[in-house]
């Protein structure tokens, strides 16, 4: 299956999209996504393994996921899915593009657009009021903490 530039592996489950929900949306969460839908996040990493990783936390956290390999992919898929994304999750160095010229990139389409930027090494003036950064390696507890306070901080 394709979707995006993103192929799910034979023997795996597919990497995207809308996964079954196995813990409820807390009431903040439904507030920030709608009654009628949960939380999409566009998770867009290089790293195949930790692309999986991410999105079978959130889909096990209840969130809506789409999934990319890289910058350029992630900037077509957020913008085919702007109206409904309600957060990214990007690590910085890709490919092509960027996390933080993908996250500028949406955000001149949807300025308060919350970001999670994920990288091993520090990087500077990453952290603003709607962007967090997390340095890898990122325990499931942390990037689920941090993408509630930023959906709820939205509120």
């Amino acid at each position: 299956m394709v979707f995006g530039s993103v192929r799910a592996a034979p023997g795996l489950p597919k990497p995207i999209f809308a996964g079954k929900r196995e813990f409820p949306l807390n009431a903040r969460e439904k507030k920030a996504a709608s009654p009628e839908r949960p939380a999409t996040i566009l998770v867009v990493e290089d790293d195949r393994a930790v692309r999986l990783l991410f999105t079978r936390v959130l889909q096990s956290a209840g969130y809506e996921v789409l999934a990319c390999e890289d910058g350029l992919a992630g900037l077509e898929t957020g913008r085919a899915h702007l109206e409904r994304l309600d957060a990214i999750v990007t690590d910085a160095r890709m490919p092509g593009l960027s996390g933080q010229k993908l996250i500028a990139r949406l955000r001149q389409a949807k300025p308060q657009l919350p970001a999670i930027v994920v990288s091993g090494n520090v990087i500077e003036g990453v952290s603003d009021a709607n962007t967090v950064f997390l340095c890898k390696p990122v325990t499931p507890g942390s990037l689920t903490r941090e993408l509630r306070r930023l959906l709820c901080d939205r509120m």
